[in-house]
């Protein structure tokens, strides 16, 4: 027997035609799109970069490692469990947290 991998019927698993006439959309982000991930790695690299560059010119740029580890840590694991958890992607029941592609949810 196959378990169910949308126990909670989130209706980012069902097809797109599905989201016609839901009240919410375009006004909530429950499916991926290529162009928030542009928009915001553009944000970021606008910030971020300049930040970088100073840290280095400015002769600090050992505590870039240690910047580096610390987001390691907080974005592998600690992040997955406060927020990935509540994701619709990760919508299975259980401790360990899985992804699959909605085709797969029967």
């Amino acid at each position: 027997m196959t378990p169910n991998r949308n126990p909670h019927h989130i209706c980012t698993w069902l097809p797109a035609a599905a989201c016609e006439g839901c009240r919410l959309d375009k006004r909530l982000k429950c499916r991926f799109d290529r162009a928030d991930l542009l928009h915001f790695f553009g944000m970021f690299v606008g910030f971020a970069l300049p930040a970088i560059i100073g840290v280095i010119r400015g002769g600090y740029g050992w505590y870039l490692l240690g910047w580096a580890a610390f987001c390691l840590l907080f974005f592998e694991l600690w992040e997955i469990r406060i927020l990935c958890s509540h994701c619709p992607y990760y919508a299975e029941e259980g401790r360990v947290l899985h992804t699959a592609s909605p085709t797969t949810v029967p």
